[in-house]
């Protein structure tokens, strides 16, 4: 999700400001809510088969409904799957020492940008060499993300991205319409600030994808790169940033703050607009006198396409014996089907990549959601952006690298040009070229 963008948040004013609190949903893109600790629990009736699976969806409602989907196979199927859930923030280090050491689980969730790093280790099955996933039913760019070396590694179901949420109150009171281009963002934002909030919130946390996944929608829609950080159109986008930062449009605050913090902000009414997720959705419907909208993130001209970065889960094999494989398989197989990711979809609020699915869930999230859905016509996936699949495993190196330098030019200790010109050296010494 991300962001997590890979972390999400849930809240509300009053009640819901102390349920933000203490649940953070992704971003990563992740679904699900953050929180501390573990679960595990044995789904199914027992039998022949015994399967173990893994993910990071330790809160509810995704805790509730993977519970369900995994109890309903396993009873209906005659065979047990053993679920273990682990917090977000230590999820991936606990999956890399699994896959080290052979204890890694038969079905296994990974946060899209991760996959490439685990398949690159020879611990996943490629899904076509164990049974049949109907590829022709998923969006293609999804399906990139789930791809390593021009093998299907992975099976995605739902998706999200980021896009601008305004307070409507805020903005008439103004005098402004949600800005389509960066000049009118800096205007806007700047008319929207005063003593009471506020005109933008973006999240500058340089840990855990933060900023890196919040940046890619500026950088990618003008034309940069990640691999390319210290060229114009990059410096353009994060001087952007430092330009709001500097002027008190946006909190000097934002190099600590997640996507979690900025969404408490908005529901609170301290700050007019935010660049976040469509999991906020249902949390901020239940702000009470809250009215907001969504809209497209803004462009440096006006023509340009928005290009967001591609966030969710995907689902993973790992090597064990072919029988469990091929039972693990069919679990997929049925994550497929329009019943489950319509659950899904709906329970997180996110778009489904299942073809099929999109209709039915669509018409019941609204026109909130509209946004989010024209966008996915353009999402990018994260690892893709680095140029081949041999670099994709090192995406996660990349997203710190550049977090830690839009930290540096936020906090003032460095201009946007020094920053990511040090930053592009950096990348360009592990990625080579």
């Amino acid at each position: 999700m991300a962001a997590c963008a890979r972390s999400r948040a849930k809240l509300t004013v009053g009640v819901a400001a102390v349920a933000l609190a203490a649940a953070g949903l992704a971003a990563c893109g992740s679904s699900g809510s953050s929180a501390s600790g573990n679960s595990s629990a044995k789904l199914g009736s027992g039998g022949s088969t015994q399967l173990t699976e893994e993910d990071y969806f330790t809160a509810q409602p995704a805790n509730g409904l993977w519970n369900g989907v995994f109890g309903d196979y396993a009873k209906a199927n005659h065979i047990s799957i053993s679920r273990t859930s682990i917090a977000p923030d230590t999820y991936l280090t606990k999956v890399l020492e699994q896959a080290g050491s052979g204890g890694a689980p038969n079905i296994l969730m990974l946060d899209n940008p991760d996959l490439a790093e685990l398949a690159s280790t020879g611990d996943l099955v490629p899904l076509s060499s164990v049974c049949s996933i109907n590829t022709a039913n998923i969006d293609s760019a999804e399906l990139q993300e789930a791809t390593y070396n021009g093998k299907l590694y992975a099976l995605p179901l739902i998706q999200a991205s980021i896009e601008l949420f305004y307070n409507k109150q805020m903005l008439s009171a103004a005098g402004v319409t949600p800005p389509q281009t960066w000049s009118e963002l800096i205007t806007d934002a700047k008319k929207l600030t005063n003593n009471q909030h506020t005109g933008i919130a973006f999240a500058g946390q340089p840990t855990n994808g933060n900023a890196a996944w919040q940046f890619e929608p500026f950088l990618w829609s003008n034309g940069g790169s990640l691999t390319n950080l210290g060229a114009t159109p990059a410096v353009q986008a994060l001087t952007l940033w430092t330009d709001l930062v500097k002027d008190g449009s946006a909190s000097k605050d934002t190099t600590n703050w997640d996507q979690t913090t900025i969404a408490s902000e908005f529901a609170s009414g301290k700050v007019a607009m935010m660049i976040n997720g469509p999991w906020e959705i249902p949390t901020l419907n239940t702000v009470s006198g809250l009215q907001y909208g969504t809209s497209g993130i803004p462009t440096r001209v006006q023509g340009q396409t928005v290009i967001a970065p591609i966030g969710g889960e995907v689902w993973a094999i790992t090597k064990s014996t072919p029988a469990k494989e091929k039972a693990a398989c069919k679990v997929l197989q049925y994550m497929e089907t329009d019943a489950v990711v319509e659950k899904d979809a709906l329970t997180n609020w996110e778009v489904p990549v299942v073809k099929s699915a999109v209709p039915t869930v669509e018409a019941k999230q609204g026109s909130k959601m509209d946004i989010f859905y024209t966008e996915a016509l353009h999402g990018q996936a994260r690892t893709k952006s680095l140029g081949s699949d041999s670099l994709a495993s090192k995406y996660p190196t990349v997203d710190t690298d550049t977090g830690q330098a839009i930290d540096t030019a936020l906090s003032g200790a460095q201009s946007p040009q020094a920053a990511f010109t040090g930053a592009a050296s950096t990348i360009k010494g592990y990625l080579g070229g």
